[in-house]
């Protein structure tokens, strides 16, 4: 048997061992449940990246949610907003139709009232389209309270309101309480145009609108009672004390107005409702509830055209017209207050958009951001390892054994000791195993040629010692020979055939340490050998 037979009966069972070691390996596993440390590195890295982009999109999520929240709930503050500015014209229109009907059933002419109602109903239109928007996203006591003003704005319930108010004759009090439902119901929505935010100034500006909203009702109301005492030439059963509780009530109104209002509000009701109506309403005031008080007739006795400045007959228009200009003063105010309250809606529903989008889109880079780092990093992680993994396989399966059959097989083993590394260059852990890994595989090739180096001296040793002794075996054959060929005795030639026998076994002897050595027998036979030749020598 020679080197190369030796070496293929090594590497063998080398392949033999390492797929009895695999085969152990996968049976192990196969039987045991697979754990969290059994599981690929690259499947560990992808759950910890998987985890993080989960918490990072419920964490985003909610952060987005919020914002769409915050824009949806501006969204409908601007839709109340909207509402509510239509709803301080249709208010004006109702108190201008209400004011109207308390002179008119006085003994006018109740066509004269077929304008207001149409003006009415054209604005009562226009609120219940906005009204639309209104749907199950608002709370319900907004659901509420829109319900409950198209129920009164509706064209039955103007209709009714209408029908009660011209039926109420002389009942002066009875038309106000009729048309203080619907003017009430909407003054209410429009004090709910700020519910569930967290701004300051809209719901400062909210405050301040209503408290104008109350305090043009109660000048309207003083309009209304006046222009019917006027009209019928004396005050019916509780007017003058109604006059007097709605007077103080605009006053109170009006300083809650100030107490809220801004520096610019305060100046534009200052600078707006301050016109010669609003001068002449005072004065007339004045005359009935400073100087004559509920004691006041009203005749002409009583009334003098050079003290007041107009007849008992001029009264009802003139007092109607100069409360109608501090109204519509009051109305211009409380217009800019609500404009400013849809301006401000508006702008508060454009930053929550635009802090949801921007929170959209800094959570999608943030994520992608994570992501990619992650996966980078799971990239320069699982590489390494994967090279690690094949080179290692690589060596014990493959260039190990093909370099030990190698080194058996070279005359001088011990120039080609050199290994190559596992190509994994790295600094790191992953890098100092591999160069753990390359030592170990260097000291396996420098055993492996020592071992060659070895058996190298031993095969030098047998074949020394197989030809000096088969040198010295030859010249005793040969003289054995011709001894046989000389002797007569058959004594002595039996035992010169045994010495040749014994001689015979020490050259097949001599021989195997030859075989040993990895040579071939030196005794080839060339030629052939005719048959009673090989009988003889048998014999």
């Amino acid at each position: 048997m020679g080197n190369h037979g030796v070496a293929s009966a090594r590497l063998r069972a080398g392949k033999t061992s390492q797929h009895a070691r695999e085969s152990a390996l996968a049976n192990f596993r196969s039987r045991r449940p697979l754990t969290l440390r059994d599981w690929p590195v690259s499947w560990r890295l992808i759950a910890v990246i998987v985890m993080a982009l989960v918490i990072g999109l419920v964490f985003g999520g909610l952060r987005i949610y919020s914002a769409e929240d915050s824009a949806a709930q501006f969204g409908r503050v601007s839709k109340l907003a909207e509402l509510g500015e239509r709803v301080t014209i249709l208010v004006q229109d109702l108190q201008s139709e209400r004011d109207r009907t308390l002179g008119v059933i006085a003994g006018g002419d109740l066509n004269a009232l077929r304008p207001l109602y149409d003006t009415t109903d054209t604005e009562a239109a226009r609120v219940q389209a906005l009204a639309v928007g209104v749907d199950g996203s608002f709370p319900a006591n907004i659901q509420a309270s829109v319900a409950a003003v198209l129920s009164q704005i509706s064209t039955k319930g103007l209709g009714t309101l209408r029908e009660t108010a011209q039926g109420q004759g002389s009942d002066v009090l009875g038309v106000i309480a009729d048309y203080a439902t619907p003017i009430g119901e909407m003054i209410t929505l429009n004090d709910e145009i700020a519910q569930g935010t967290s701004d300051a100034s809209l719901a400062n500006d909210v405050r301040t609108l209503n408290s104008l909203a109350l305090a043009k009702d109660t000048a309207a109301q003083q309009r209304a009672l006046l222009y019917n005492a006027f009209t019928q030439q004396f005050f019916g059963d509780g007017v003058v004390q109604t006059l007097t509780a709605v007077q103080s009530e605009e006053f109170a109104d009006e300083a809650a107005f100030e107490s809220t209002a801004t520096q610019a509000e305060r100046s534009a009701f200052s600078t707006t409702v301050n016109g010669p109506g609003v001068n002449k309403a005072e004065v007339i005031e004045d005359f009935f509830f400073v100087d004559g008080g509920d004691q006041q007739p009203l005749n002409t006795d009583t009334i003098n055209p050079s003290s007041i400045g107009f007849t008992l007959a001029q009264a009802p228009t003139i007092w109607y017209q100069a409360m109608t200009q501090k109204l519509d003063e009051m109305q211009t105010v409380e217009q800019g207050i609500a404009g400013n309250i849809v301006a401000r809606a508006h702008s508060l529903e454009r930053g929550a958009q635009q802090s949801a989008l921007i929170t959209t889109i800094i959570t999608a880079i943030v994520l992608s951001l994570v992501l990619v780092a992650a996966l980078l990093m799971a990239r320069s992680l699982v590489r390494p390892l994967r090279r690690l993994r094949e080179g290692a396989l690589d060596i014990a399966t493959m260039q190990l054994p093909e370099r030990v059959r190698l080194l058996g097989e070279a005359q001088d083993p011990a120039t080609s000791l050199d290994v190559a590394p596992i190509d994994v260059l790295s600094a790191d852990e992953i890098g100092q195993v591999a160069r753990a890994f390359d030592q170990v595989h260097a000291e396996a090739v420098r055993l492996a040629g020592n071992e060659a180096m070895l058996r190298n001296s031993f095969n030098a040793m047998f074949v020394n010692l197989s030809r000096r002794s088969q040198s010295l075996i030859e010249r005793l054959a040969r003289m054995i020979d011709s001894l046989e060929q000389n002797e007569a005795d058959p004594d002595r030639l039996s035992n010169l055939f045994s010495m040749d026998h014994l001689v015979t076994r020490m050259r097949r002897n001599s021989e195997n340490l030859l075989l040993l050595a990895g040579h071939e027998s030196a005794r080839k036979w060339s030629e052939a050998v005719p048959l009673a030749d090989v009988a003889r020598a048998a014999t």
